[in-house]
């Protein structure tokens, strides 16, 4: 009998200890982000949008609550318009196209998952930071919540219809080509809060620049340079 419990409770701690493992660390408040090279590797690590709840600290002292939204950019396998990160609705974005599915379906997923009056917090790099720039710019968007920040990592600036909400910065290396591809920057490189740096001499500079470039480092988890800024995400509430 006693064999049976002990062996009972040791399965038992196995399997607690495997749970625990599967746990991410975000959903005990560990994971922060605390520049631009973190909040890339979040992006990436993300389907198509994430939403967490999260506490962002602006001054690096000060707590707000928020909700932290995350846009992925490109498939580069999918040709479908009807495919929110297709290479077809790309253009439509570039374009300034509002109607575009990807915005539509962000803006969805906001209504949908988080509640009105709340104030929001956008990251996306490429395609996802060009949506954002037009999610920022949406009334139904700007009219039910409260937009802080906003984070644009290796994406063109992006005209919208209306006016953006909150503060938006463009986290540019100046060996990108993607960042370029906008007609407002043929006549201002750096509209929309563009934060210049060079740090990755290479191919995949759109890609291994913002996830690895140590000047990226010093722009903070709001893209302001030698900022103090981080945000603790405490717990993923959609994906």
């Amino acid at each position: 009998m006693k064999k049976s419990v002990r062996s009972t409770l040791s399965l038992l701690f196995v399997v607690a200890m495997l749970c625990a493992l599967a746990v991410p660390a975000f959903a005990s408040g560990e994971q922060t982000i605390r520049n631009v090279n973190e909040a890339y590797k979040l992006v990436h690590g993300t389907e198509l949008v994430a939403i967490y709840d999260a506490t962002v600290y602006a001054d690096g002292k000060t707590a707000e609550n928020v909700y932290y939204v995350v846009c992925r950019g490109l498939d580069f396998t999918e040709f479908d318009p009807s495919q929110p990160r297709s290479y077809a609705n790309a253009i439509r974005i570039g374009l300034s196209d509002e109607n575009n599915t990807y915005v539509t379906a962000l803006a969805k997923i906001v209504r949908e998952q988080i509640p009105v009056g709340s104030k929001l917090v956008f990251v996306g790099h490429s395609m996802g930071g060009m949506v954002i720039q037009q999610a920022i710019a949406r009334k139904e968007i700007k009219d039910n919540y409260d937009i802080l920040y906003t984070l644009s990592i290796g994406s063109p600036y992006i005209l919208t219809s209306s006016t953006k909400e909150g503060t938006l910065r463009r986290m540019v290396d100046r060996l990108d080509p993607i960042p370029y591809l906008s007609i407002p920057l043929l006549a201002n490189p750096c509209i929309g809060g563009a934060c210049l740096e060079t740090s990755f001499k290479a191919p995949l500079v759109h890609f291994k620049s913002y996830e690895e470039g140590k000047c990226w480092q010093k722009y903070d988890a709001l893209g302001l340079k030698n900022g103090s800024g981080y945000i603790v995400l405490n717990e993923l509430l959609y994906s």
